[in-house]
């Protein structure tokens, strides 16, 4: 399990404070979020695999995930751990010796942590992409094609290429069909099979010297999407296709494509004895 002791907890959230709580043991209390934060990073993130080699994992890679367990459990725990079921319904605990925090300064504690824990698990991500080892098992989970589905694989690229500042993994997901849109449109660019190529290269970390210029400006492209940078965007991509096409035997599976026959096919011509010819 992850960040499974007290000690562990201790080093991600720095609020923690067990001795504020007089009547019931703080810590027990957490547990169950705790086992929820597992289920949740294995089922969502890591995948069974990879989540069953947590102990073998470099210590900083431990630390980095006791971070998204950590404030996983201490989010979802925050709105009820001052609460008791007691016989005649619910009560909140009394402790003299602390005031009590406003609902904002709660909600602004809240949103940090969820930051933190964001950003925590696109490091993660990016770790397990590079060190191949660690990339095999985690291509092996259910979470592995849904987290890698995009050009966009963090929360920083949407604050790099489309200028969001502060986005973390919630934008990659509340902008996820704005972010489908785009694909689409640099789809019909570069096409649907190189499109999907690039990003099973990322996936495999395969990705080869020529294909990281076309990775780059197409992530470009998706930025000027986001923004409505529409001029932008068609001059990008206009430059980006006329690069492939000039070394166009670079780029097999482009060259391959129906998008490309269709652009470079010969001039259409309107012969009388096709059944297509038309007058004028």
């Amino acid at each position: 399990m992850i960040c499974r002791t007290e000690e562990q907890f201790k080093r991600v959230i720095y609020n923690y404070s067990p001795g504020g709580l007089l009547t019931h043991s703080l810590w027990d209390s957490l547990l169950i979020y705790i086992d929820e934060a597992n289920r949740w990073i294995k089922n969502t993130f890591l995948g069974n695999s990879l989540y069953a080699k947590y102990e073998e994992f470099s210590e900083e890679v431990k630390g980095l995930c006791d971070v998204v367990v950590g404030c996983k459990a201490f989010y979802e725990a925050i709105p009820s751990l001052d609460l008791v079921l007691t016989s005649t319904g619910f009560g909140i605990i009394n402790n003299e010796r602390v005031a009590p925090a406003s609902k904002e300064r709660v909600q602004r504690l809240r949103g940090q942590i969820k930051e933190s824990m964001f950003n925590t698990m696109d490091e993660l991500l990016i770790f397990f992409l590079n060190e191949e080892e660690l990339r095999v098992l985690f291509a092996q989970g259910a979470p592995f094609e849904k987290l890698t589905d995009s050009l966009f694989l963090t929360g920083s690229e949407l604050q790099l290429y489309a200028g969001m500042e502060g986005a973390t993994r919630k934008e990659l997901y509340t902008q996820k069909a704005l972010i489908a849109e785009g694909e689409l449109m640099i789809q019909r660019w570069i096409s649907v099979v190189y499109f999907n190529e690039l990003l099973q290269k990322v996936r495999d970390n395969k990705v080869e010297v020529k294909d990281r210029e076309v990775l780059l400006k197409a992530k470009q492209l998706l930025g000027f999407y986001i923004t409505g940078q529409s001029a932008a965007f068609r001059r990008l991509a206009e430059l980006l296709v006329n690069n492939i096409e000039a070394q166009i035997d670079g780029y097999p599976t482009y060259k391959s494509s129906a998008e490309y026959q269709l652009k470079n096919k010969s001039r259409y011509e309107n012969k009388k004895e096709d059944s297509t010819y038309f007058f004028g």
